[in-house]
């Protein structure tokens, strides 16, 4: 009885267990369909796209080389970027600064002053020609190539026409023996007297002033500054001979209607009087260009300027021939 009891309940055991291994071998083969699917996929999937996804490494050292490769590439990459970056904040930081650049020369150009307005200006010159061989005597050049201008704009004309060789101009519009002293010229940034301290030897300096002052009420003030001015030339060039130059006549018609400025030709001769006595103070040279311009009234001739006080070219080689024949 005890050997059927247990048969039996083998058998109902036996019974039980069938359900779930039946369960069992359905969610396997359930299993094994669906990654089928998912293996077909995949395959049809390269075959498409021609995709072979990377297989994993089978090793630590594998997995190592894989890493130190994918952070070499990401740091090239992180270098190209940084590179990109900062030219272009180099490119951004240059074209700043050439605005800068450009709107600080436009506001000096534009920063001329009303009360220092130019009495000898040269806007209406004329249209800038080349001179010729004929012009230019062949010792000009030997005498200027050490020597040095310094004054007002009748040197920018005597610069533009090229008659002064290898000398060294410098000048300002509407520039006098006092602002001489502190004023630029244009794009530099040391006052005008202060081009002479440039390490040259130069021997000998021409100073042109006297024609924006003869409006000063005050001639003693005048005389007073360019001594001081000729003192600080001294002091920059202590071997170089200093000459200066007679004022410049103007037309009788310019002389017959006096203003402001007092631009009369009995005024001009009063200043190189006072010239005279300046050179003979402080061991300095006068040079009477006015001279070798003037006409039999003492005047400048009509036909040597279109203003009636710059100098055409023509008589800007009369000046300069006069002082060639000073030696």
């Amino acid at each position: 009885m005890d050997e059927d009891k247990k048969d039996s309940e083998k058998q109902d055991q036996k019974a039980k267990a069938m359900p779930a291994e039946n369960e069992n071998s359905e969610k396997q083969d359930e299993n094994e369909s669906w990654k089928e699917v998912l293996q077909q996929d995949e395959k049809n999937f390269e075959e498409k796209y021609d995709f072979k996804p990377i297989e994993k490494p089978e090793n630590k050292a594998e997995q190592v080389i894989r890493h130190g490769k994918r952070s070499a590439v990401k740091e090239k990459y992180r270098r190209e970027v940084l590179k990109r970056r900062i030219l272009i904040v180099v490119i951004c930081v240059l074209v700043l600064l050439f605005l800068i650049l450009l709107f600080t020369k436009a506001c000096h150009q534009g920063s001329a002053s009303p009360q220092k307005a130019d009495t000898v200006s040269s806007q209406s010159l004329e249209p800038v020609s080349e001179p010729s061989d004929s012009m230019i005597d062949s010792n000009s050049s030997n005498i200027f190539d050490h020597a040095a201008f310094l004054g007002n704009s009748l040197l920018e004309d005597l610069n533009t026409y090229g008659l002064v060789g290898n000398s060294d101009c410098f000048f300002k519009k509407g520039l006098n023996v006092s602002t001489a002293m502190d004023e630029t010229m244009v794009g530099h940034n040391i006052p005008v007297v202060d081009e002479l301290n440039n390490g040259k030897n130069y021997d000998r300096v021409y100073l042109v002033f006297g024609e924006n002052e003869l409006g000063w009420s005050s001639r003693d003030t005048f005389i007073s500054e360019y001594k001081t001015l000729i003192q600080k030339v001294k002091e920059y060039q202590p071997n170089a001979k200093i000459y200066l130059t007679s004022l410049f006549p103007v037309t009788k018609a310019v002389s017959d209607e006096p203003d402001g400025r007092n631009l009369t030709n009995s005024a001009v001769d009063s200043a190189d009087e006072e010239l005279k006595e300046i050179a003979k103070d402080t061991g300095s040279t006068f040079v009477d260009v006015a001279s070798a311009v003037k006409n039999s009234e003492g005047a400048l001739p009509d036909d040597a300027s279109t203003d009636g006080i710059h100098p055409n070219m023509e008589y800007c080689q009369k000046w300069v021939d006069y002082l060639v024949s000073l030696g």
